[in-house]
């Protein structure tokens, strides 16, 4: 709370149209008594503050006052040791208005709020099996004091459902049928993060067949975009043609961006092997192209040598055909 109604201060260029726009007989050099009120957010007058909390009175620069008043939401003065029951006010504040964010400190203190992240992971992931793996809930319900399995029920779940092991996909005839009608609906196979999303396979159950190229290869599932099967043609060519090569360099020294492959020929050229086309609109496929967009864009901006190959190229073609591609080096 600020106590000072009004100060002295002094006349100069810097407050002159301020002053004169308030109605103040302002005069080069002069001395005037102004209200606080009317004072710039950046005026270094002393004023006397009171800590609303602890109701010590202290002299602080109006400027410092001003700005420590503008962060806080309700408008109140603290001093530096009752800052902390300042933060806690405020977050309770934004608790009521649904504006406490999942980032600040304060949020996970409220039950409400861990009761409702515990809901969204239930129904990302239908179960409780390797929860400690993929989130840190568990530590937080245990630095709370909150019980895991009593907030479950509260939810309205049960706890044995999501806590028993998963056998539905231990049968890999599903799994391959989910990966099926993936396939059909995209023309492609689905990445990990798809499988654990849209077709609610666990990595646990991918990695028991021995990941996705050996689920592709066990259930005879080819994908024509696979740029690992394109990767090791490019390797095989360089290979039979003594062209020194090497992977996942990284072009430029200002970003964490890689190419696929790098020729030493006549000069250094990095090789991009993308899996769409420019052209590609498909909405699956538009987050992919975003990325590549921008990546040819710093090429560019860097001035440096690059060939695009498209995985369209080498879809049912021989080997001979793929061959006379590469010969565009």
């Amino acid at each position: 709370m600020i106590l000072t109604k009004t100060v002295i201060i002094k006349c100069n260029y810097n407050n002159k149209e301020r002053f004169l726009l308030r109605g103040y007989p302002w005069e080069q050099g002069k001395r005037i008594e102004v209200n606080v009120s009317d004072l710039s957010p950046y005026s270094a007058a002393r004023i006397d503050v009171k800590c609303f909390y602890c109701k010590e009175i202290k002299v602080r620069r109006f400027h410092e006052v001003h700005q420590l008043m503008k962060k806080n939401p309700l408008g109140r003065y603290s001093c530096f040791k009752c800052g902390h029951l300042q933060a806690k006010e405020i977050a309770a504040w934004k608790q009521s208005k649904g504006l406490l964010k999942r980032t600040e400190k304060r949020y996970w203190s409220y039950k409400e709020n861990r009761l409702k992240e515990l809901k969204k992971y239930i129904e990302e992931y239908g179960t409780l099996e390797g929860m400690y793996k993929l989130s840190n809930l568990p530590h937080i319900f245990f630095v709370y004091d909150h019980d895991v399995k009593e907030a479950i029920i509260e939810l309205g779940y049960s706890v044995e459902e999501l806590t028993q092991t998963k056998k539905h996909y231990d049968d890999y005839h599903v799994i391959k049928g989910k990966m099926e009608g993936f396939k059909a609906l995209y023309k492609r196979l689905p990445s990990y993060e798809e499988c654990k999303q849209s077709l609610q396979i666990s990595m646990n159950h991918i990695l028991k067949y021995g990941g996705m190229n050996k689920i592709k290869t066990l259930f005879e599932l080819n994908d024509s975009r696979n740029t690992v099967y394109l990767k090791q043609l490019l390797r095989l060519y360089f290979e039979q043609h003594g062209i020194d090569y090497t992977e996942n360099k990284e072009p430029f020294s200002n970003y964490a961006y890689r190419s696929d492959f790098t020729a030493y020929l006549s000069k250094k050229i990095h090789i991009e092997i993308w899996e769409y086309p420019p052209n590609d609109y498909d909405n699956i496929h538009q987050y992919y192209n975003e990325n590549r967009r921008e990546k040819e864009r710093v090429y560019t901006l860097y001035a440096i040598s690059y060939l695009s190959l498209y995985s369209e190229d080498f879809q049912k073609n021989t080997y001979e055909k793929i061959s006379n591609l590469f010969k565009n080096l």
